[in-house]
Parts: structure tokens; C-alpha cells; sequence
């Protein structure tokens, strides 16, 4: 039975009543992981099915309360509301939630405009960076969290960018098995997970001139 004297959770369970929100580990809670697997084995088994009936799992109670965690490890600063992690705690993080699950499960939710903020480039300049609410930063986790075991299902064994951590971690020896000697070297230098974009980058320009040359004198 509901706690007397707190909001109504949608799909809570007794535990669920009784658990803090905001101050619990960032492990996937087993209920979450058994709904991602059984997606992703779905969109697996069926590359051409069409998912229906989805938002239902974006509201579930277990679902925001672990969205709401994941949004506040990330920190970030406040968007257009100016209401942090901290405002919602003091005033009912429970209440808050509740008050988020109502508006998904009404189809009355609506993003927030997003706060637009200007941060200076490594290399001079600025570059333009979005703030999204919190409100509006739980919510597309929650959709994340549902969404991304179906669309993973897709990618090929062979494609590693905007996945998850674990998976671009994942060794690159195809692409490095067309570079040269001296480029190979270099890019086993840089593989391990601290490697930044430019050296990256870097690293290949110097591999495509390679090729190009080599492909040019071949001719």
C-alpha cells in the first residue's frame, strides 16, 4: 500500500515506496535490465518489427527514479527554470517524480526551450552548448533507457561510434590492419580510452596521405 501522506507512484511497489531517489547506486536495477534485454532480443530476432505501446515503459516508476539518478551523477548546470538537483530535493524529490510520471502518462508533458550557453574551444573561440531543464533531462533518459536496446540491436559488429562505453571500448585492429607499419604503431599509442578526437584524427590523416601517395605512384 502507498505510503499515507505522499503522492501516488504509478506502478510503485511496496520497496519502491520506502527508497530513497536521489542518494542510491547507479546500478541498473534488475527490473530495468530485464525490460532492455528482452527489446533488444525482440528487435534482434525481428530487425524489420515496428515498436508500439513504448510510453508506458518511458513512465514506469523503476524507470524515472533510475533516470532521475543518472541525470543527477552527470551534474550539469540548471537550464531555463534555474531549478537545480538540490531545489527539487529540498522541496520533495518523490513529489517531484510523481508530478513528471503524471505528465508522461497524460501525454500533457512538453519540453522546455532549451538554455543556450556559450564555452570557450581548447583552441581558441567558442563553441554554442545546449542546457536542457531537468525535468526535461530525466524525461529523454527515461526514453533513452527504453530506446536504446532496440536501436543497438541494429548496429553491426563493425560500428562503434554513439554506443555505449563498454561497447566502443571494443579493440579497432580492422581499420588499424590497413594502416602502415609506422601509422599502426601510432595508433596502438593512442587506442587506449584517454585518446582524444584530434589525435585521433590526427593519426589517420596521416594514414590517408599514406594511402594516397601509394595509390598515386601505383597508377
Amino acid at each position: 500500500m502507498p505510503v499515507e501522506g505522499r503522492a501516488s507512484l504509478q506502478g510503485a511497489s511496496e520497496e519502491d515506496e520506502g527508497e530513497e531517489i536521489g542518494s542510491m547506486s547507479l546500478t541498473t536495477p534488475a527490473p530495468v535490465r530485464s525490460l532492455q534485454r528482452k527489446l533488444y532480443m525482440a528487435a534482434k530476432a525481428e530487425p524489420t518489427r515496428r515498436f508500439h505501446q513504448l510510453c508506458d515503459k518511458v513512465y514506469r516508476w523503476d524507470m524515472l527514479v533510475h533516470a532521475y539518478r543518472v541525470a543527477k551523477s552527470a551534474g550539469g548546470a540548471p537550464g531555463v527554470d534555474g531549478v537545480t538537483f538540490e531545489d527539487i530535493e529540498a522541496q520533495g524529490d518523490r513529489e517531484w517524480l510523481v508530478a513528471l510520471q503524471e505528465a508522461l502518462r497524460t501525454r500533457r508533458y512538453r519540453p522546455s526551450p532549451v538554455r543556450r550557453v556559450m564555452i570557450p574551444k581548447p583552441g581558441g573561440g567558442e563553441r554554442p552548448l545546449g542546457i536542457p531543464t531537468i525535468r526535461d533531462r530525466v524525461a529523454q533518459t527515461a526514453a533513452k533507457l527504453v530506446l536504446e536496446p532496440i536501436f543497438e540491436a541494429d548496429f553491426e559488429d563493425c560500428a562503434y561510434g554513439y554506443r555505449r562505453s563498454a561497447v566502443r571500448r571494443r579493440p579497432c585492429a580492422p581499420s588499424i590492419g590497413h594502416c602502415s607499419t609506422g601509422t599502426q604503431r601510432s595508433l596502438m599509442r593512442i587506442s587506449p580510452s584517454t585518446s582524444t578526437r584530434s589525435r585521433i584524427t590526427s593519426c589517420f590523416s596521416v594514414w590517408l596521405e599514406e594511402w594516397w601517395i601509394a595509390t598515386c605512384s601505383g597508377s
